[in-house]
């Protein structure tokens, strides 16, 4: 332990005194602004204040196809606060970052320190049984981010996210108070998680094209609760993904990995036929334990294919199809609409015996929110509902659904983690938040926040954890501990949520302050009541929740400063 101690005191050091050896460049056009990041947020605040929807709300965008999209909302037009936040994304996108430069190549880093402390009035019980952390594994920092980027001009970028964080097996157990990582069962030895190679060129007219490859986080569409359609809880997934973007219509084809033998194709179109109304739709087709070029078609139809009949009697492939609609009525408003389904069946279908007995499995989220600027800053108040049918992202087999499994190899190797493509509140389930707050823009912001969700028992993770779902031989080892959701019978007739229904409400404070210019501190107290806790009927549990996160950007302290070479 006095080991681990000391090299994380050396580690601090060198990244203290590091950058003094180093210059400053400015972001380059091809680096990626990955799900999550707070620009996002700024620019949809923007577009609702000048009634001009972009196609912003897919993550990640490189930082061309962004201010593309940002070169479209009009200064002159907006609120005080409105004028902040335009202010604070030109500031960002101008922003420098320590450097060694030649010419047009230049190596950049962008070190962070997050510290956070975490409290759980189920600390003294173990992971199975406590209530699960409302600020979950995806929202925890990592405690030292050291991105490193090689840049050559605006037209290529390549970026590893080194980071030195917990391991997931450490996030999630009751009794962890900080995000450090002594001990080799807490220390994530991954050490990236988000990388990639980003090539690409902008024209003038806001025209441009963007050709990634790495393993990162995707999210679709801009929402309270994660997408129903993907979301940034399928994390690490190595995808390679072709973008073609400009103001009034966007391609996008993507190859994504779920396991070494699973992979999902889908081309997506976004068009936005007047500034305030834009739709989205996604065609895909999910392939396991086979190849076929037709499927790297960027521009086929896959349902026209007949992949189905192709692949019979063994099933290798199944078909995803998804939209979005966005709409801003008036200014300051949207209504927005998701909707994904990966089995219909026809009524000509349902008369085959075998055809007829197949569920159907889609969802669906839809949501309405408003802002009202003030003189300092705005007010925002916000509903969302979503719904998935018990037999959401789920197929014949784990293997062939639209999930992940993978073990934290080094550390952890026994336990088994699960991912869906899209919301963490998986099949079977049905929920709705509701929030209200204040922010100004760059100082400070305050949330009240109240989600209710009624998970069936195939909803979360449950349905692929009990099939017995082995990362290692990718198949269904064992005896699992439950039937698989396709071998029950009338399961057609499965109406969410199923068998004992758990009721999950919580109540959450978020507040946010920026006392100095490299400082931002977080804090997130939950108060989680739970009725049929774990679908045991009148189990009954209740309790209290606290983050404490706290962001240091080392970059802005030695650029403010002047302490790097001219």
């Amino acid at each position: 332990m006095k080991a681990s101690i000391r090299k994380f005191i050396l580690l601090n050091c060198f990244i203290l005194i590091f950058p003094l050896w180093l210059s400053a460049s400015p972001r380059q056009g091809q680096d990626l602004i990955l799900p999550g990041h707070w620009v996002y947020d700024a620019l949809h605040h923007l577009e609702l204040e000048t009634k001009t929807l972009t196609f912003s709300d897919k993550a990640p965008l490189s930082i061309q196809e962004f201010k593309s999209y940002f070169s479209m909302i009009d200064y002159e037009k907006l609120s005080e606060p409105g004028k902040k936040e335009y202010e604070r994304i030109e500031s960002f996108l101008n922003e420098r970052k320590l450097s060694l430069d030649a010419g047009i190549f230049s190596a950049c880093f962008e070190p962070v320190l997050n510290p956070e402390f975490y409290l759980s009035s189920d600390m003294d019980k173990s992971k199975e049984t406590a209530i699960p952390y409302m600020y979950d594994y995806t929202k925890r920092k990592a405690l030292i981010d050291l991105p490193v980027s090689l840049a050559l001009g605006d037209y290529l970028s390549v970026y590893m996210g080194l980071q030195v964080k917990q391991t997931r097996l450490a996030m999630e157990e009751p009794a962890t108070f900080f995000n450090d990582v002594f001990g080799l069962t807490r220390f994530d030895l991954v050490l990236t998680h988000d990388n990639y190679l980003s090539a690409g060129y902008k024209w003038d007219n806001g025209v441009g094209i963007n050709l990634r490859f790495g393993i990162n986080s995707q999210v679709f569409g801009y929402t309270s609760l994660p997408s129903v359609v993907w979301s940034e809880y399928l994390t690490d997934t190595p995808n390679i993904n072709l973008r073609v973007y400009s103001p009034f219509l966007c391609y996008n084809f993507n190859i994504t990995e779920f396991t070494r033998d699973s992979y999902l194709y889908t081309h997506q179109f976004d068009l936005r036929f007047w500034k305030f109304f834009e739709i989205s739709f996604i065609e895909g087709v999910f392939a396991h334990n086979t190849f076929d070029l037709r499927f790297a078609n960027p521009f086929a139809i896959y349902h026209g294919l007949g992949l189905f009949k192709i692949y019979e009697p063994e099933v290798r492939v199944n078909s995803l199809f998804s939209l979005k609609a966005n709409i801003v009525p008036v200014e300051n408003m949207r209504i927005y609409l998701l909707w994904t389904q990966n089995e219909h069946q026809m009524g000509s279908e349902l008369a085959d015996s075998a055809a007829g007995q197949t569920p159907e499995g889609f969802g669906a989220q839809a949501g309405i929110e408003y802002n009202v600027p003030l003189k300092k800053g705005y007010l925002h108040f916000g509903t969302e509902a979503y719904y998935a049918s018990p037999f959401l992202y789920i197929k014949e087999t784990p293997m062939l659904s639209f999930a992940k499994v993978y073990t934290e190899n080094l550390t952890d190797a026994g336990n088994h983690y699960y991912e869906w493509l899209g919301s963490p509140l998986g099949p079977d389930s049905l929920a709705f938040q509701i929030s209200a707050g204040y922010e100004e823009p760059g100082k400070w912001a305050l949330d009240l926040i109240y989600n209710f969700a009624a998970k069936g028992e195939f909803s979360g993770d449950s349905a692929l954890k009990n099939s017995g779902w082995n990362y290692y031989t990718n198949n269904v080892s064992g005896t699992p501990e439950k039937k698989w959701p396709y071998e029950y019978d009338n399961k057609r007739n499965f109406i969410t949520p199923t068998g004992v229904p758990e009721y999950v409400n919580a109540i959450t404070i978020r507040g946010s302050v920026c006392p100095l210019y490299w400082l931002t501190i977080t804090a997130q107290p939950s108060y989680i009541f739970v009725n049929n806790f774990n679908h045991e009927t009148g189990y009954n549990r209740q309790g209290f929740q606290f983050a404490l996160s706290s962001r240091i950007d080392l970059t802005k302290v030695f650029v403010k400063n002047k302490l790097l070479k001219n």
